[in-house]
């Protein structure tokens, strides 16, 4: 049986793992939202708009003054591109 303060600096240790692996995969979705910003504004405000705001796609488009099948096929893109920055990050645990 372990002490409590064993006990604590062990669940400190478990939360400093679970921080780094947090950070781990917050910095793809940094570099992404980066890009959005710099080099697609377009998808940057669809973005903000459908998953920030939680607005339904068709208003989405509507605000932005798309067709909705338009609005779907950037998302698609968006979708491609994020997929391309989240690569090498699993968002599931395999454990």
């Amino acid at each position: 049986m372990s002490s409590p303060v064993e006990a604590l600096i062990e669940k400190r240790e478990a939360i400093e793992e679970r921080i780094k692996e947090l950070r781990r995969r917050l910095i793809p979705v940094e570099h992404f939202l980066a890009f959005l910003r710099e080099a697609e504004s377009e998808l940057m405000i669809l973005f903000e708009r459908r998953y920030i705001r939680n607005t339904p796609w068709d208003v989405v488009a509507d605000e932005v003054g798309l067709s909705l099948r338009a609005a779907k096929k950037l998302r698609e893109r968006l979708l491609s591109l994020a997929a391309s920055f989240m690569e090498d990050v699993h968002i599931v645990d395999t454990k």
